[in-house]
């Protein structure tokens, strides 16, 4: 029978492991992990913006109380003033830093949520800052796109929206957006909550999506690092490098992936942005262990040594 002493030590021994994978495949340091604030990835931030890429910003998301909601705004209003100060001699608005929100890390109901993104919303817009609305579960879509398609009547033309493609509706939805003049981040889907389970056609959705996008004359990100089936492709249709508006989006623990695949196709990417994260992970794992899929986690461990 094991006893109190050796249980203690056993789960010392899983703590420091969880520690060293986090900190392996994450690229994370500990600082980041048990003191998770801004100023912990400002040297990440500074080697990225040295290297020409732009940059995305984002909280992470976990479920919580009115206190953490309160706290959430908080720092996005702090992320606006860090990239309004990083940025200050750049008036180009998508070059200027972009921050990334889920529409539920601002409150527990649609209008709380309505109400407390507006704000935020309006705080980065008088300085010159864009907003991401995050792709999360399908059964936020309807919120999400509500709740963009609002603010741009109302003229916020500081805010973007993330579309995920393992949705059935991507193909609508994508077009929805495009004839209202918006700004899309395209992405295949990150959570289990994927409608499409066949990878294949979430590839093929991407593909045939990020191609409608790639000839609109607005501001858009596709964010993927799928060279093969997505990003050779597009540039044999229109070079890469040479569209002003298209913004490609990697994930932070990408960039030898980036490098290698960028020269097996001789590709070049003229506007290239880093997706940095940073909060409280184990909350965020604790709060998003049933939503996340572990198989595409795995993947991308594999692939790109991505993880939180």
């Amino acid at each position: 029978m094991i006893n109190y002493k050796n249980k203690m030590v056993y789960l010392f021994i899983i703590v420091i492991i969880i520690l060293f994978f986090i900190k392996k495949f994450a690229g994370l340091n500990f600082g980041e992990i048990f003191n998770p604030n801004l100023k912990k990835i400002e040297s990440k931030i500074n080697k990225f913006v040295e290297k020409d890429f732009n940059i995305n910003l984002t909280y992470l998301y976990f479920k919580g109380n009115s206190a953490d909601i309160k706290r959430n705004i908080e720092v996005f209003k702090e992320i606006i003033d860090y990239l309004d100060d990083k940025y200050e001699d750049e008036s180009n608005i998508y070059k200027r830093g972009k921050v990334s929100i889920k529409l539920r890390q601002m409150g527990n109901t649609d209008e709380e949520c309505m109400k407390n993104f507006s704000d935020v919303s309006s705080y980065a817009f008088s300085k010159n800052i864009f907003i991401w609305i995050s792709a999360f579960h399908y059964k936020e879509i309807k919120t999400e796109y509500l709740t963009y398609l609002n603010l741009k009547e109302r003229g916020f033309s500081n805010i973007g929206i993330t579309i995920a493609c393992y949705h059935y509706e991507v193909d609508n939805y994508v077009n929805l957006i495009l004839n209202k003049k918006g700004n899309i981040r395209l992405v295949k889907g990150y959570y289990n909550d994927g409608q499409i389970k066949d990878w294949s056609r979430v590839t093929k959705n991407y593909l045939n999506n990020a191609k409608k996008i790639i000839r609109d004359s607005n501001y858009h990100q596709l964010a993927t690092h799928d060279f093969k089936n997505v990003l050779n492709p597009l540039n044999n249709i229109q070079n890469l490098n040479q569209l002003d508006n298209i913004e490609i989006g990697f994930f932070v623990n990408s960039m030898k992936h980036l490098t290698t695949e960028m020269k097996k196709y001789k590709l070049d990417i003229k506007n290239k942005c880093v997706f940095l994260v940073f909060g409280k992970k184990f909350k965020y794992l604790k709060s998003n262990i049933y939503s996340l899929s572990l198989q595409r986690l795995l993947q991308r461990l594999l692939r790109v040594k991505n993880i939180v």
